[in-house]
Order: structure tokens, then sequence, then C-alpha cells
């Protein structure tokens, strides 16, 4: 009876060794699933979400007292334990997501695609925006650019904030392609939000000194006299982030050729602008943003060669005149001066969910014939 039960016990433990080994084998093989599973939907996150930074994928600073981070992405957080650009992506993508954009299409242009184009970020900025589709150039005069057919009615927006009407107005923007990180055409059935002017919202992203670090001093020159020095700057300094843009064109084609020949007569300009961003992060959730631009821009009105005017008889007007008037068009000396200056100031912060900026702007603009 002894040895009966002694072989029993051997074989119970020894199916009990069998079991046990099972189950380890089936744990290992869950948790390395499980882990493949993990990784595939943090690349396909990372796909569809290209504006949020990755803190595994480059070292990142702390935003306030400079030392390393060693904190998990998903455990709580504030300014002091992650990285600014963890942060300014994060408080970008939640941005974008205030303004609702339901029954609209949009086409993106990005810092890539303009350099890419004739002139790059040297470009006026409707040149740019002429590369959309559904835009039809059109006399400086009149607006430069008709979007679906409409006659300007153009709103600018940048970083979700919209710009005093006057400051686009002109025949020269205040705006530039230099501070551009992306331009969106949207067109469409807009909603309520956007205001009246809804042939198209002209929605701009700057580049920031936590994305675009650094410097760059350009000179563009070329026909016409063309002569157009430049210089970008960005960085960040613990929880601030800024970026500054200036520029001078002095060129001899500043509107358009009125006459069949080569050179335009009478159409001289020179135009100074300038634009600077900078950003305070709060919290993780929270930062303050300050914008500024200004231009000062002067314009020869050219002159076109022209006769003078008759009456219905063929008669000219001017021989009812007492004294005749100068009627050689290369006498006329008609310039405009246009200067404009804005300032915004904003506040924005994410709760979860919900999302909020606060924003105002002051602007000063002025046009002498």
């Amino acid at each position: 009876m002894k040895k009966i039960v002694k072989r029993k016990n051997l074989k119970c433990r020894k199916r009990e060794r069998i079991r046990r080994s099972y189950w380890a084998v089936i744990g290992l093989v869950a948790l390395s699933c499980g882990s493949g599973a993990k990784a595939q939907s943090t690349n396909a996150n990372l796909g569809l979400t290209p504006l949020t930074p990755v803190v595994s994928s480059a070292p990142m600073t702390n935003s306030v007292a400079g030392n390393p981070t060693n904190t998990a992405a998903g455990s709580p957080a504030n300014v002091s334990n992650l990285g600014n650009v963890t942060i300014v992506g994060q408080m970008n993508q939640a941005r974008s997501q205030i303004m609702t954009s339901v029954g609209a299409s949009d086409y993106t242009h990005t810092t890539a695609n303009i350099q890419a184009q004739s002139q790059g970020d040297n470009a006026p900025l409707t040149q740019v925006i002429l590369r959309s589709p559904g835009v039809a150039e059109d006399s400086a005069v009149s607006g430069n650019l008709h979007v679906r057919g409409e006659h300007a009615n153009l709103q600018y927006r940048i970083d979700d904030i919209l710009l005093p009407e006057t400051l686009a107005g002109e025949f020269g923007l205040v705006l530039s392609p230099r501070y551009i990180e992306s331009l969106q055409l949207i067109t469409g059935s807009l909603p309520a939000e956007y205001g009246f002017r809804t042939a198209g919202i002209i929605d701009i992203q700057t580049k920031t000194g936590a994305f675009a670090p650094g410097g760059e001093v350009d000179l563009y020159g070329g026909s016409f006299n063309t002569f157009n020095p430049s210089f970008t700057y960005g960085d960040t300094d613990g929880p601030w982030d800024y970026f500054v843009e200036g520029s001078y064109e002095s060129t001899d084609l500043g509107l358009e050729n009125a006459t069949n020949t080569i050179n335009a007569f009478h159409d001289h300009s020179d135009q100074y602008k300038a634009f600077t961003y900078a950003s305070r992060l709060l919290s993780d959730t929270t930062r303050v943003t300050f914008m500024s631009g200004a231009s000062y821009n002067t314009y020869q009105i050219p002159n076109s060669p022209v006769g003078p005017a008759d009456d219905p008889n063929g008669n000219p007007y001017a021989n009812y005149m007492p004294v005749a008037p100068e009627t050689s068009w290369t006498q006329l000396n008609e310039n405009q001066v246009e200067d404009d200056y804005f300032a915004m100031a904003a506040l924005q912060e994410s709760l979860g969910n919900f999302n909020y900026q606060l924003s105002a702007f002051g602007q000063a603009s002025g046009v002498h014939f």
C-alpha cells in the first residue's frame, strides 16, 4: 500500500509541474503579444497625430531647471518635469481643435512646400496662396486674387486668432511666408463662427523656437533691381519660446507694369516688414502668447501711356478749360504710403476635453496717397 501511495504522489507532483510549465509558457506568449500590440498602437497613433512629439524620440530637458527628465509620459506632470517641445506640441494640437471645420474643405502649404516653390519664402504671401486650387490671380488694385470667384472677401487668422480686416485690404500684406510653419486655405460651407468674410479662411500656424531653433540670414535679388535681405531667429529660454523675423525689399516692379515694355515706368517700391512671436508656459496645460507685426511700404503708382480724354463729339475736354492742363503721362508722380502695426495677446488652457483660448488685439493702420 505504501508503494502505491508513493507512486500516486509522484504522478501528482509530475502533473503539477507540467501544468505550471504550461501556464508559464502561455503567460510569456501573452505578454509578448501584448507588447507587440502596444507598439503597433503607438505607431498608429504617431501616424495619425504628427503634431504630438514622443518623449522617447529625443532627449528632453527640464523646461524650468534645465535638468533631464525621466518622467513617464503617462504620469502626472507639470512644467518642471516635461520638456518644452512636448508641451508646446500638445498645446498646439489642442488649439487646432478649438475651431470647428464641419462642412469645410482645406488645402495646406507646409514650410517644405513653400521652400520648394518659385522664390521660396521670398515670394509675396499672395503668390503662395495662388498655388492653391480654386484661386485666381487679379491686378494689385483689385485685391491680387479671387477665391472661388469671390472678389477678395478673405479672412486671415494667425495661430487661431482672427486678424483685423484692415490689415489685408491694401497693396501689401503685413504677413510674410518666412515665419509660416503651415498655411491652410479653408473654403466650403464654413460654420457661423468664421464671420462675414467666408470666401476663404487663410489659417496660418507660425514657426516657434521650440520646433525651429536657430537663425538664418538671407539675401535675395534679381531682375528689376530687386534687393531683398532678411533674417529669422528662434529659440527657447526656460518656459519662454520666441521667434523673430525682419525683411527689407527694394524693387522697380512694386505693383504691376502698366506699359507694353519690359520695364515698368514709375513703379518703384520699398517695403519693410517685421514680426515677433513669444509664448510662455505657465503649466503643462496653460500658456500665454504674444505676437506683433509691423509693415511700412512705399509704392509709386505706375504711369500708363494714355492720351487726353475727348467728349462724345471727338473734341478734347482740354479745349473747354481756360488753362490747358499738363496731359503728359510721363510727368505724373503719384505715390502711396502704407503703414500697419498690430499686437495680439492670447491665453490658452487645455482642461481634458475642454480647450479654450482668449485673445485680444490692437492695431494702427494708415494709407497716405
